[in-house]
């Protein structure tokens, strides 16, 4: 397990604009589905993230 913590002072612009890189980063990687076959040598990795204060 790893746990990182980092302070960053940005506009909200900024903020959204990470929020979407991350999530395009996420979205590169093979999603746990159910019922799927996976590899053998793989294994669900939960990747928290969040943003406060919240971007409208």
């Amino acid at each position: 397990m790893t746990i990182g913590n980092r302070t960053l002072r940005l506009t909200p612009g900024q903020a959204a604009e990470l929020l979407g890189r991350i999530d395009r980063v996420l979205a590169d990687y093979p999603a746990d589905r159910p019922g799927e076959p996976a590899p053998t040598d793989s294994g669900k990795v939960v990747f928290p993230w969040q943003s406060c204060p919240q971007v409208r």
